[in-house]
């Protein structure tokens, strides 16, 4: 460390370059859930850079590859009739990207401050649907309507149980 301070030489960079590679390449199957042993593709790369707020720094020909879009076809000289406007792929990675909503989450609930909360009751249509077209559990009949359990703590005044507490 002491012999190499201060000195810049091509083998110091490409020793450096490597170091710095195998690091984020670590970090990145640690974040993923892989061991150490695993080779990380383009797309879990990518996945990781688009997870981790990256996606504006991803180079256009990584997205490209990424994305599966044929190579971009750069030629010296073309007229201007030629020129077909394309969208970037690191455009669309981004736009892949964008956050649909900041969620913020409150850590203390306002029924937590409450004495007595009152208590929300859980509705699922599709679940009393179903428990609709069961057979009645005491005649065997078709049910026609679901019933929520009574007592056990599960009712109260103005309410009824949750709907996953109802019998056919």
């Amino acid at each position: 460390d002491n012999l190499l301070r201060e000195q810049f030489t091509e083998r110091l960079k490409s020793i450096a370059v490597e170091n710095t590679t195998k690091w984020v390449l670590s970090v990145v199957c640690r974040d993923l859930g892989f061991d150490d042993m695993h080779a990380v593709t383009l797309p879990e790369l990518c996945w990781w850079m688009v997870r981790n707020d990256l996606a504006e720094v991803l180079p256009e020909s990584a997205a490209r590859k990424a994305l599966r879009m044929p190579k971009a076809i750069v030629q010296s000289a073309t007229r201007e009739s030629e020129i077909v406007p394309s969208v970037l792929a690191t455009s669309i990675v981004q736009d892949k990207a964008k956050k649909v909503l900041a969620l913020r989450v409150d850590p203390e609930s306002p029924e937590s401050f409450m004495l007595r909360p009152k208590r929300r009751r859980w509705v699922n249509e599709r679940y009393t649907r179903w428990v609709k077209s069961q057979p009645c559990t005491c005649c065997g009949k078709q049910a026609d309507d679901p019933h929520h359990l009574i007592g056990y703590g599960q009712g109260g005044m103005g309410t009824k149980a949750h709907d996953l507490f109802v019998l056919p």
